[in-house]
């Protein structure tokens, strides 16, 4: 197993931030420690690099920006992470929140004709906002109402972007991002696919597109104004 070492300064009892790696297999773990009350040295933070094999040697210019982000790190508290805090981290459901976040900025930007340009930054940073809670029709009047179903036009929209950035478990993401039941989601599906508003990649596969078709009764139903409420709304909205 490839490790190494990382700090700022002499290696004595005084110096505060000290990085390690540690490879194993195709992954790469970063532990940063800070020093504690007396000779104590405190586990803080940690990171998890995934390679398409053997990971590569660290370089100068990560070594330099690691530490730098290590000594930026404002921990003030007196306990360190244990496998027991790890293990509370909840990292399929913030996996979920970030296809999300990233489905929420996509649909945004391509109902925006403004091209932002910024000259003071190189990045982009927000806040993530709440879930809506947009009132979407039940199952059974979504099923009753079938072609006339403007919910059913707009979740298809929605699971056909989302099935665009190529993620998985497309009809899961959909019903997170629309704050509804998955049941919601393949009933509006079954009526998408039934009216040739959306397309099929076969029995039992997940994905398709908005057909021609779709697309314009999905404009004629005024859906990209309702998106848009859906994805700013903090508020019950009902049509």
């Amino acid at each position: 197993m490839s490790q190494g070492i990382l700090y700022v300064g002499k290696a004595s009892s005084a110096t505060r931030d000290f990085l390690t790696w540690h490879d194993i297999g195709d992954r790469r773990v970063w532990l940063h420690t800070r020093k504690g009350q007396g000779s104590s040295r405190l586990l803080i933070s940690f990171f998890l690099q995934q390679f398409d094999g053997q990971p590569p040697l660290v370089s100068a210019e990560e070594k330099r920006t690691r530490l730098r982000l290590a000594a930026t790190h404002e921990y003030q508290g007196s306990q360190e992470l244990t496998a027991t805090s790890l293990r509370a981290i909840a990292v399929g459901e913030l996996s979920e929140i970030h296809a999300v976040a990233i489905f929420e900025l996509i649909s945004k930007a391509e109902k925006s004709d403004m091209k932002k340009v910024s000259l003071a930054s190189d990045f982009t940073s927000q806040l993530l906002s709440k879930s809506s809670s947009f009132r979407f029709d039940s199952i059974n009047e979504t099923s009753q109402l079938g072609a006339n179903s403007k919910d059913a036009l707009l979740i298809a929209k929605v699971y056909s972007q989302i099935s665009d950035t190529g993620a998985k478990n497309v009809a899961k993401r959909c019903a997170l991002v629309l704050n509804v039941e998955t049941e919601l989601i393949y009933v509006a599906l079954r009526i998408a696919r039934k009216h040739e508003w959306l397309t099929s990649l076969g029995s039992g596969k997940s994905g398709g597109r908005m057909t021609e078709k779709g697309e314009k009764e999905f404009r004629k139903s005024k859906g990209h104004e309702r998106l848009a409420r859906i994805l700013s709304a903090d508020w019950i909205y009902t049509d």
